[in-house]
């Protein structure tokens, strides 16, 4: 199907899989089941955007808000006449500075120009099937100091291939290997490792050993019992020492395929290091292109991962990445993100859930690729696909948005202000104060139409 309104190239959808309202089937059927309607629809929902009340006020709607409040209202209003008086104007003339000021007075204008950027960055990007919590979200994106990338299934396609059975005496059955492997990670599916030994048993014909108490340990590996009542332990280099397994043997082997960007999978029989296992770890296609995007638009760029240091660096080479943060379980994915916002300041993590929810729940901005239209409340920015150049331009536009907002408050503020003081004064026609500010309102509230295609532009998207 086509995810959204504006895709042109058709992604695959399977059982379980969300989607959104406006996606349009290529070729197949489909049964839904629909877990969000009316109001609670995301594009139902993207006035919401300008509705500070509903989706938190960004910083500076906050001083929008201060600037309107009744009490400036008030000293607005009176400061204009007593200018006026101050400067020996006419009767007429403080009168029509007190017009003047009603005309003029900041809540005019200051409260759409703090709002208008995000609805039109929200609409925007809606269209692309990209979905922004709400207006202090697309601040916080904006205000990205470091974009973190979660590897496995975000960076790269997270289809794994066996490219390589290793074992560590040279002379082991290859196939028997590879029916204890696939008995093993019966218990860690659905992940794609798992499924990748499956994958390469059935093309074979293998059918997998019958294991007992089999045990998946999420990020390390798999624990298993043998037939024979020996210990299976099957997973990464880390699992393995922290059992008292010494992978010496295998560790050449390793070496060698983790330099090329490849995973690895040690087995483990009895105590003993028995092989390694080499498998694919494609990039996406777009991978390069949209991490380039992000680091031309500034914030730092990092990657996380649980895989070995040197798997990792090989694909963040690829990828121009040069933080690089492996070795690492879910929780201490989570207390590095905790620290980069600490050292650095604002952090979006991008990744996927279930396996990144970790890392995402610690950032400032959660970016959650292939979620929109599912029933939990996930993410802050939510993508109708999996597209990484969609979630690189969601970041794009949000600083956009950030920077408009700040120039059409500050220009806003600084008219109303000046024009008001200067014709109350008498060194400015008051006729010309309403037409110098049609131009700046015609700067600071264009038409939704016309601020989307400036932000587009500005994002470089």
């Amino acid at each position: 199907l086509l995810p959204h309104r504006l895709a042109r190239v058709p992604i695959d959808r399977a059982q379980g899989d969300s989607l959104i309202a406006g996606a349009r089937v290529v070729k197949g059927a489909l049964r839904i089941r629909a877990t969000r309607v009316g109001d609670q629809r995301a594009m139902a929902r993207l006035d919401l955007l300008a509705e500070p009340l509903e989706t938190g006020l960004s910083p500076l709607q906050e001083q929008a808000e201060r600037l309107c409040g009744r009490g400036v209202r008030v000293l607005y209003t009176v400061l204009a006449p007593t200018l006026a008086l101050i400067s020996q104007q006419s009767l007429n003339a403080v009168l029509a500075a007190l017009g003047l000021a009603a005309l003029l007075w900041p809540g005019r204008n200051l409260r759409a120009a703090s709002r208008l950027p995000y609805l039109a960055a929200g609409t925007a990007a809606a269209a692309r099937g990209i979905f922004y919590r709400g207006a202090s979200t697309i601040e916080r994106a904006g205000a990205t100091a470091t974009a973190t990338f979660c590897l496995e299934g975000t960076l790269t396609t997270g289809a794994h291939r066996l490219l390589e059975t290793c074992p560590v005496d040279g002379e082991s059955d290859n196939r028997a290997l590879l029916k204890l492997a696939m008995g093993a990670q019966q218990a860690a599916l659905p992940h794609p490792i798992a499924q990748a030994f499956q994958r390469h048993g059935q093309d074979r014909r293998i059918e997998p050993a019958n294991l007992r108490r089999g045990i998946y340990l999420r990020g390390q590996g798999v624990t298993a019992t043998l037939p024979s009542g020996g210990s299976l332990v099957m997973g990464s280099r880390a699992l393995l020492l922290g059992r008292g397994i010494g992978v010496a043997l295998a560790d050449a082997d390793a070496r060698h395929a983790e330099d090329r960007g490849n995973t690895t999978v040690f087995l483990a029989l009895d105590g003993r290091v028995r092989a390694v296992f080499c498998l694919s770890n494609e990039l996406r296609p777009d991978a390069r292109a949209a991490v380039q995007s992000v680091i031309d638009g500034g914030p730092e760029v990092a990657v996380l991962s649980g895989n070995h240091m040197t798997t990792v660096a090989s694909l963040a080479r690829d990828v121009d990445i040069q933080h690089v943060k492996a070795e690492l379980n879910e929780a201490e994915r989570g207390e590095e993100v905790r620290r980069l916002r600490a050292e650095d300041g604002p952090v979006t993590v991008v990744g996927q859930l279930p396996q990144d929810s970790t890392a995402l729940g610690l950032a400032d901005v959660s970016l959650v690729l292939d979620a929109a239209g599912s029933a939990s409340n996930v993410g802050d920015v939510v993508l109708a696909t999996s597209d990484l150049k969609d979630a690189a331009d969601s970041l794009l536009m949000a600083q956009a948005a950030r920077r408009t907002v700040r120039v059409n408050v500050a220009l806003s503020a600084v008219a109303v202000g000046g024009l008001t003081l200067l014709s109350a004064a008498g060194l400015m026609p008051m006729g010309l104060a309403p037409l110098l500010m049609l131009a700046v309102d015609w700067r600071v509230l264009p038409t939704p139409s016309r601020l989307a295609e400036h932000l587009m532009a500005n994002s470089g998207t």
